[in-house]
């Protein structure tokens, strides 16, 4: 079988491609086959565990808080101020009962 020119022209770009670079290349031009020969960035598990997985523990944690088992300072004086306000009447008004449905009652 007799090999085409196309499929000569291409086995020869896949040896300048595919090749290891015999010849000594200038220091950008390696830093570029060095970054390319090193696993991608986002398959590392430094940078792809990096943060915590802090979307599960505040979930555990609020179901431990509503159990009682788990005591947030923070979130204790937050809903203690939201409830003080709502008794004084500065909380949200019911649905309904806002400023422009009172003013469209009135006329």
């Amino acid at each position: 079988m007799a090999k085409t020119v196309y499929s000569q022209y291409m086995a020869k770009l896949r040896g300048q491609i595919l090749v290891t670079q015999p010849q000594k290349l200038p220091y950008r031009q390696n830093r570029i086959v060095d970054m390319f020969a090193q696993r991608p960035v986002q398959k590392l598990n430094n940078v792809t565990e990096w943060y915590p997985p802090y979307k599960e523990w505040n979930s555990f944690r609020h179901r431990l808080r509503k159990s009682g088992l788990f005591r947030d300072d923070q979130l204790d004086f937050t809903e203690q101020m939201y409830e003080k306000a709502k008794l004084r009447g500065k909380g949200a008004p019911k649905k309904g009962a806002g400023k422009k449905a009172t003013a469209l009652k009135q006329t």
